[in-house]
């Protein structure tokens, strides 16, 4: 069989299309669930969420009283913005803290993927935190 340079030009076509449909559809997938050869189907995923987050407590409760942080190192920084003292507790990490009028208190801790609940100590109001 002889081979041309039109056959070779469209096997390089084909070559090149079906590299691009393998990438579009994000890698060969693994008998066991996943994508090979990627971070995601590793359990690698990098988070696109922040590490940092700022609330705000006064008598009406936490502003904002939802929060997503990606899993690692975290850290969160409360200030009362009341004329009374408050409290910033997350049991699931031992934090119960004390935050007095006007003050702010930052808590820097290893975040475990999940849905936790924060309160102030001293009041009833709540929030929740979201590690992915």
């Amino acid at each position: 069989m002889k081979y041309t340079r039109e056959l070779e030009l469209g096997i390089g076509i084909l070559i090149v299309v079906g590299a691009l449909a393998f990438a579009l559809m994000g890698g060969a997938t693994s008998p066991l669930g996943g994508t090979q050869g990627s971070a995601e189907g590793a359990g690698h995923a990098k988070s696109n969420l922040p590490s940092t987050a700022s609330l705000v407590i006064d008598d009406s409760g936490f502003a904002p009283s939802s929060i997503a942080l990606a899993a690692g190192e975290v850290t969160i920084t409360v200030r009362n913005a009341a004329t009374s003292t408050h409290g910033f507790a997350l049991p699931d990490y031992s934090i119960d803290q004390i935050i007095p009028p006007e003050e702010t208190r930052t808590f820097t801790f290893a975040a475990r993927p999940g849905t936790y609940t924060f309160s102030d100590s001293i009041y009833e109001n709540t929030g929740t935190l979201t590690v992915e």
